[in-house]
């Protein structure tokens, strides 16, 4: 298996060797060239400097000292020539090596041109690069550096190159070394902490300082584990007060395992592509980090509608009972319903209560319930239909209707629709954890009131009856 720190090493020693190549065919094959240029262009710079001193020379041996000087500057030998009288003004024979073999020229602008000539002096084969320029005073100024002191400077500066490419290419290493371990580090935490958390083990704790995209998904891994651990201890102790509710316990665990094992195996799945190294952009990535993160926070939403589901199924929740007028209530609602979907493909439609109704109840419960309820009307509507909320009043009766135009529920799936994470065959392709129904037949159960679900032409319309003042 490909893990991200293998990748990521071998995708940075490509990168090394591929400098390294770059940094030997530039030894090679441009570094020796750009050199010889370099001497060129300041043989011909020195050749204003040349033209200076025979003008401001009075005598032949104050020209031949200032040559001989200028020719130290540049490490060559500069040599006077008059074509007319033959005069040649040197510290040296020029004939020694000016009648040599021309081994090569070299282009240089203007049209000009310098050359490479081999000769026997001082020794034999030795070989020269030599430029010549007539100056304004119509003598030829001829200016000669011996090539083995170029090549000595370019094989030091080859071997300079290629230390300090060495250098580099350690650093590199080193640095990668660093930096993919500071990323796959984590990963491989995070994947060992989900790949427990899958299998409902939450003694597994991320320890990691980062501030990053990482160091938030460590964080909320062990809120979720936190979260999953506590809640399933809590779900465990109230289902097993008595041996009538470990049957329960039992199956309410596999209900939560088996509605946590799809987020979960998703989080492992993705977080296992992020450790493989299957994710190349950093685009990607962030997509990956989000799906990990959604995924999450449904687990998170689940958990508290399991802790709501369980306190108020154990018979230890206590409802704040409180004058409640319902058409205050429902018009509130039913605002901000409208509101909510004035862009949706669903329309919603209000049929208010005509006089005043009053109960005593938790109105923030009350409120979750019908919105429960809602919210599973507009899940199932079909797109450009409308959404019905109705509360109407008979003597001492309020029947409240939430209908819709969607698909129906099967006959002998009605009265199991607000079981617990009961999902029927239309829940398919709907995103839901199955408890919201559960939670809102609590709620009404806790009030007092009845409730029920049944199918109409072109839908399926939900019923809550309360007695009322």
């Amino acid at each position: 298996m490909k893990t991200i720190r293998r990748k990521l090493l071998t995708a940075f020693m490509g990168l090394v060797a591929i400098m390294f190549l770059l940094l030997w065919l530039g030894t090679q094959f441009f570094v020796e060239g750009y050199y010889y240029r370099e001497k060129i262009n300041a043989m011909q710079r020195m050749i204003g400097q040349i033209e200076t001193v025979v003008k401001l020379s009075e005598t032949t041996l104050e020209k031949l000292n200032s040559l001989e000087y200028l020719g130290y500057n540049f490490e060559g030998k500069i040599t006077l020539i008059n074509d007319e009288s033959g005069l040649i003004i040197s510290d040296d024979d020029v004939l020694n090596y000016s009648q040599g073999e021309y081994l090569d020229q070299i282009e240089v602008s203007g049209n000009k041109k310098a050359y490479i000539l081999e000769t026997d002096y001082p020794v034999k084969d030795t070989r020269w690069l030599v430029y010549g320029e007539r100056i304004s005073t119509g003598d030829i100024a001829m200016l000669q550096i011996p090539i083995a002191a170029i090549d000595q400077t370019i094989e030091a500066m080859n071997a300079l190159l290629i230390g300090v490419g060495g250098i580099i290419i350690l650093i590199t290493i080193v640095i990668a070394g660093i930096i993919t371990a500071d990323i796959t580090r984590p990963i491989a935490k995070l994947t060992r902490m989900a790949e427990s958390i899958r299998q409902l083990k939450f003694d597994q704790v991320y320890e990691g300082h980062r501030k990053d995209e990482l160091g938030q998904l460590g964080e909320t891994f062990n809120d979720l584990s936190q979260q999953l651990d506590s809640t399933i201890k809590a779900l465990t102790y109230e289902i097993s007060k008595d041996k009538e509710m470990d049957t329960l316990r039992k199956q309410f665990i596999a209900q939560v395992s088996h509605e946590l094992q799809t987020p979960l195996s998703i989080i492992k799945g993705y977080m296992e592509a992020l450790e493989d190294g299957i994710v190349d952009s950093e685009e990607e990535r962030m997509d990956y980090y989000n799906i990990i993160s959604e995924e999450s926070e449904k687990m998170s939403t689940m958990i508290k509608e399991l802790l709501q589901l369980s306190e108020m199924e154990s018979g230890s929740f206590k409802a704040r009972k409180l004058p409640v007028e319902l058409g205050n209530f429902f018009d509130r609602m039913s605002k901000d319903y409208a509101t909510l979907l004035m862009n949706s493909p669903v329309n919603f439609k209000y049929v208010p209560l005509v006089g005043e109704a009053w109960i005593e109840g938790d109105e923030m419960k009350l409120e979750q319930a019908f919105r429960n309820m809602l919210n599973n009307a507009v899940k199932y509507a079909e797109p450009n239909t409308e959404v019905i909320l109705e509360a109407k009043k008979d003597e001492q009766m309020l029947t409240v209707t939430i209908e819709n135009n969607g698909p129906k529920i099967p006959e002998q799936e009605l009265a199991k629709i607000f079981e617990s994470f009961y999902k029927g065959s239309n829940s398919e392709k709907k995103e839901g954890t199955g408890i919201g129904l559960a939670v809102s037949a609590q709620v009404f159960r806790i009030h007092g009131m009845t409730y029920f679900a049944k199918n109409i032409p072109g839908g399926v319309r939900m019923v809550v009856k309360i007695k009322v003042d």
